[in-house]
């Protein structure tokens, strides 16, 4: 699978937004994560991952950031709705979160051994997801991640969030717009290529 996104990044004030391309590869175990800042300064940062091994580069140069905590949470989001809807998966409850109008949202929740819980939120008439959200405790206290999906579209047989904005804690972090995706076109060996593999 491949994708491309504009996406709209937001730094903490008084920062202006940054405008990106995310260009995102997939198969099986292999992704190939590239964002490019559009400014009169392009940047570009890539991340390689195959299996447990993984690099990111920024401008050509390895950043040495170890990724294993962020390559498992991408992976926990990505299958988190299939878990989640599965009738094998244990430990899925239907609840009631804050701010929730249980009329109109159904919520799905899920604990993780590790401490994370994760919920998914569903429009109680189409079944259309409209919020993920992953909830975690670190030292520094308790934390909200959320993306808030918008403006479905159809790709091949399913229907896919067009817009979706993040949020951490409470504050706008990321917009992303889905400009195409592709499941079908094979993808070339030399896009996962880790330099250290050759």
């Amino acid at each position: 699978m491949t994708t491309k996104s504009r996406v709209l990044l937001h730094p903490p004030p008084p920062a202006a937004p940054i405008e990106a391309l995310f260009t995102l590869a997939i198969r099986g175990a292999q992704e190939r994560r590239e964002i490019t800042t559009t400014g009169a300064l392009p940047r570009t940062l890539l991340q390689l991952i195959d299996g447990e091994r993984h690099l990111e580069l920024e401008q050509g140069v390895p950043t040495g950031r170890d990724l294993t905590a962020e390559i498992a949470t991408h992976r926990r989001y990505r299958h988190l709705l299939h878990e989640l809807l599965d009738p094998a998966t244990t430990g899925v409850a239907l609840v009631a979160p804050p701010g929730s109008d249980l009329t109109h949202v159904l919520a799905l929740e899920r604990t993780w051994p590790d401490g994370e819980r994760w919920q998914a939120w569903f429009d109680a008439d189409s079944g259309l997801p409209l919020r993920i959200r992953r909830l975690r405790r670190d030292r520094d206290g308790d934390h909200v991640d959320e993306d808030l999906l918008r403006d479905p579209v159809r790709s091949g047989g399913r229907l896919l969030p067009r817009h979706v904005t993040t949020w951490r804690d409470g504050t706008r972090v990321m917009e992303t717009i889905l400009l195409e995706r592709d499941e079908v076109t094979p993808l070339a060996d030399a896009l996962f290529l880790l330099p250290d593999a050759d």
